[in-house]
């Protein structure tokens, strides 16, 4: 039997000298691992928590192909965690290692931004504008415990179990714990009583339930801690981040107040009248547009997550009484903007995205969403979805609704433009973004933008006002002055 075990039941033995059942007995060894583990990392001595890193990151849910590889950036971070009040804050900085694929990183030059969250709101700060959305609650929630003095905090709260296993020649104690509906974990534990790796199932709104995992070596002592130096996280079995840690304080002054933006957060949908029959939903950070047709309703794109998208169909309905949302048109497959696919799946809508995310969607959509069931999942309904090529035409005789691939967009190879032929819109997503009232255009444009241009013109749409999924409705005549000409 190995170090490890013999040390841990010892512990129990010398606490617990009466006979007890498995299940108890289960308990008692957790106990005894965890009292032993954060003894020797300093976990109960820590109620705030520093840490620096620098290394890379790949931008989880904005891949350049459906299920492909992610974008490579250039990342640091300062991480600041407080136990006590469940809060974390990350200020960091990144750049973009390639040109391809999704996120807000400009092509050049380094973006600065804080993510924050703090009881049941979160949010980011950038350009000390702050914006605020409770999709990052459930991920940053956990991110407070996914480190070894959380992990340890966390399983010692939630009356972990431990069973036991071998990896190679190492025999490792398995922690295993709960947050109800927050997230599911697992802590690997060796015979150091380190905590070599996380292993976490977190809710996602496009995934559902998806795996974390974070790995840890190196440890070292960071004044009255043991702390590692190298990190490793995977999402859903896709590299995210590498990381070398360069400074670490425990319990140094950490002070994360909520603004009152993100505490009193809530959904909020305008609706503006576009054309007969068609509504521009703004009123948040992400747009859709609500069609009306003979017998039903068509909406383009469903953002963030079934809060947002749940209350666009809610305003779709009182819009449009009496008939039923057919067709979710998706623009792409990053996750801010497929975040609802599911919830309007669970409205009955047919998902029509270009054919090269269906298979991404097929399988996303069947995944599981047990730990956060989400609109999808209380629905019990089987998602339909529905690829489609470069072109595609819905009609009820009267009004036609196209899609148009964007063919050779840095942003994605499956993104896709929706034109109201008879009205003139144009609805896109991410490639356009309007000036600021005075501001000059980029020298040289953005390679998006001119692509976009240059699909316009090839697919000859005739264009009165662009529709934007962020931002709001332009004349056409912002596309050429976005373009400087």
């Amino acid at each position: 039997m190995s170090n490890l075990k013999n040390g841990v039941r010892v512990l129990v033995a010398a606490t617990f000298t009466a006979f007890v059942l498995p299940a108890m007995a289960q308990q008692y060894e957790a106990a005894g691992i965890l009292k032993r583990t954060a003894t020797h990392i300093g976990a109960n001595e820590v109620n705030t928590l520093i840490y620096s890193a620098a290394g890379n990151a790949w931008a989880f849910g904005q891949p350049y192909s459906a299920g492909k590889a992610l974008p490579k950036q250039n990342y640091r971070i300062t991480r600041s965690i407080d136990f006590v009040n469940g809060a974390l804050s990350d200020d960091v900085g990144r750049s973009r290692a390639e040109p391809r694929g999704g996120t807000g990183v400009p092509l050049t030059g380094e973006q600065n931004i804080t993510e924050a969250v703090g009881g049941n709101a979160s949010w980011n700060v950038v350009n000390k504008n702050i914006v605020a959305n409770n999709r990052w609650v459930a991920e940053r929630v956990a991110l407070i415990s996914m480190n070894p003095q959380g992990i340890i905090k966390a399983a010692m709260k939630n009356n972990a179990t431990l069973t036991w296993t071998t990896e190679g020649k190492k025999s490792l104690g398995v922690v295993s714990f709960s947050e109800a509906g927050r997230y599911n974990a697992k802590a690997y534990i060796n015979e150091a009583f380190e905590v070599e790796r996380i292993e976490a199932v977190v809710p996602n709104a496009v995934l559902g339930d998806f795996p974390m995992v974070t790995k840890f070596s190196e440890y070292r002592e960071f004044g009255s801690i043991k702390f590692p130096a190298r990190i490793e996280e995977t999402q859903a079995g896709q590299l995210t981040l590498q990381l070398v840690v360069t400074n670490v304080q425990p319990n140094g002054k950490v002070a994360i107040t909520v603004p009152p933006a993100a505490a009193g957060f809530k959904e909020n949908v305008a609706s503006t009248k576009l054309a007969e029959g068609v509504w521009f939903l703004a009123g948040g950070s992400h747009n859709s547009v609500a069609i009306e047709m003979k017998d039903h309703v068509v909406v383009v794109e469903g953002p963030l997550n079934d809060s947002r998208s749940g209350a666009v169909i809610e305003e779709t309905k009182k819009l449009i009484p009496g008939k039923p949302i057919r067709l979710l048109l998706n623009t792409h497959v990053h996750f801010d903007h497929s975040g609802g696919v599911a919830t309007f799946a669970a409205e009955g809508a047919t998902i029509v995205t270009h054919q090269s995310n269906k298979a991404f969607f097929d399988r996303a959509l069947a995944a599981k969403r047990t730990v956060s069931p989400d609109a999808l999942a209380k629905s019990k309904k089987k998602a339909i979805v529905r690829g489609v090529a470069a072109k595609f035409v819905h009609t009820d005789g009267d009004r036609s609704v196209e899609m148009h691939h964007l063919k050779d967009n840095i942003h994605g190879d499956g993104l896709m433009l929706v034109y109201l032929r008879k009205e003139k819109l144009l609805f896109q997503a991410d490639v356009l973004t309007p000036l600021a009232a005075g501001a000059k255009p980029a020298v040289p444009a953005h390679p998006g933008l001119v692509n976009f241009a240059d699909n316009v013109e090839r697919l000859k749409l005739s264009v009165d006002r662009i529709v934007g999924s962020h931002g709001g409705v332009v004349p056409f005549a912002e596309l050429n002055r976005a373009l400087g000409r």
